[in-house]
C-alpha cells in the first residue's frame, strides 16, 4: 500500500506508524439490524437457511461469515433478479 501511495500521500503519512482498528466497523455498523431473507433452492445445497440468524449480533468473525453468505446468495439468484 505504501509503494502504491508512494508520491500520491505525503512521506509523513507513508512512513508514520499505523495504529490497528480497536474492532471491527462493520460488525460495529450491522449490530441489531435485521438480515435479509437469504433462503432459496440455490443456498439450500450449501446451508440450511434455519440456522441462518435474523440479526446481527456484532461479533466480527460471525459479521465476516454472514456477509459471505449474504454474497453467496446474492451470486446464486441474481439471474433471477
Amino acid at each position: 500500500m505504501r509503494r502504491a501511495m508512494k508520491g500520491r500521500l505525503p512521506d509523513d503519512v507513508l512512513c508514520r506508524d499505523k495504529t490497528p482498528l480497536r474492532s471491527d466497523p462493520f460488525a460495529l455498523a450491522a449490530h441489531n439490524r435485521p438480515i435479509p431473507a437469504l433462503d432459496s433452492i440455490e443456498l439450500r445445497e450449501f446451508v440450511r437457511p434455519e440456522r441462518i440468524p435474523k440479526h446481527w449480533d456484532g461479533n466480527s468473525q460471525k459479521s465476516e461469515r454472514l456477509a459471505n453468505l449474504c454474497a453467496l446468495w446474492f451470486w446464486l439468484t441474481e439471474d433471477r433478479r
